[in-house]
């Protein structure tokens, strides 16, 4: 069997983008004898960088195939979505599957689809407030959900929601559990090397890790540890683990710049898998205030490294 993969932006921190890595890596170790063809952007750096990552396997084909979706720039964003979903379609002709992971960000007209739909949080709980960014991701995912021959979703919770503001559109569904890579386990050294000495959070520390989207509160925690005693602040310092759309670092860090710059608080970005095993073995605990989830994978990532957790 031919499996491709939209591989254009498996390199990042977010979830679907971790995800992402994780899967394709499983399905190269795991179905040797089938191929997995990996779509990239025309480059030449890309390429190496999909390679590298995935041990140059023998089953692995990476091939360039689409524009990366900010090729043309923001203001032609709309163009190069078009152009993806037309390239990725065509892509799809030479595969037995295409597996879209990110698949509301452009429109596929293929009949060989799967997709992984991680949530409808833009719609239901309005991340997004701009009239035609509402309004194309429902275009795209009622589209997407409507042409898929296979829909893989981590809970029954997210299935549920798909068939509230979709009803009837999907005809297959798959509940997948999403799972803590193995290698988050409980591990020995220090989790803030990368840190200045003097800035780095003492023992007992709370760490919260995610995206800065709107539902995921972020602003409540940095309130909430605002109003402990400054002795309690001292002693339990705040890590905010920040991944996902720069866009939405950006505005958070900006509407909370007073709080982010007490002394006990600390925003991290770009940290590798092996810094956040640290990061979470170290701490005292997790905290994670999101107002809806798909799954929320660093809850069963921390409770995997965290050794008092296993006693």
């Amino acid at each position: 069997m031919r499996v491709a993969f939209d591989a254009s932006t498996v390199s990042g921190y977010s979830g679907i983008q971790t995800y992402t890595r994780k899967l394709i890596g499983t399905m190269i170790r795991s179905f040797p004898e089938d191929r997995i063809v990996l779509l990239s952007t025309f480059s030449a750096k890309r390429e190496r960088r999909l390679l590298d990552l995935f041990g140059r396997a023998p089953n692995v084909e990476v091939r360039r195939a689409v524009l990366h979706p900010r090729a043309l720039g923001n203001s032609l964003r709309r163009l190069t979505l078009l152009l993806r979903g037309l390239q990725l379609g065509i892509a799809a002709r030479g595969a037995d599957v295409l597996h879209l992971t990110q698949p509301y960000r452009e429109r596929v007209a293929a009949r060989n689809i799967v997709i992984t739909a991680h949530d409808l949080f833009p719609l239901v709980l309005g991340d997004y407030r701009r009239e035609a960014v509402l309004g194309e991701f429902r275009r795209n995912s009622c589209r997407m959900l409507r042409g898929a021959v296979g829909v893989i979703v981590y809970t029954r919770y997210v299935r549920d929601q798909i068939e509230s503001v979709f009803p009837g559109v999907v005809r297959r569904f798959r509940i997948i559990p999403a799972a803590a890579d193995e290698s988050f386990r409980p591990a020995a050294g220090e989790p803030f090397l990368h840190l200045p000495e003097g800035s780095r959070p003492p023992a007992g520390y709370f760490v919260y890790v995610g995206a800065a989207y709107p539902r995921k509160n972020l602003p409540a925690v940095l309130r909430a540890h605002h109003d402990l005693p400054a002795e309690t602040r001292r002693r339990h310092h705040l890590v905010l683990v920040v991944t996902g759309a720069k866009l939405h670092r950006d505005d958070f860090l900006a509407g909370n710049a007073e709080l982010v710059a007490d002394p006990s608080v600390h925003v991290l970005e770009q940290v590798t898998d092996e810094e956040l095993i640290r990061i979470y073995g170290a701490a005292a605990a997790l905290v994670y205030p999101s107002l809806g989830e798909g799954f929320g994978l660093p809850v069963l990532e921390a409770m995997a490294c965290n050794s008092q957790s296993r006693d």
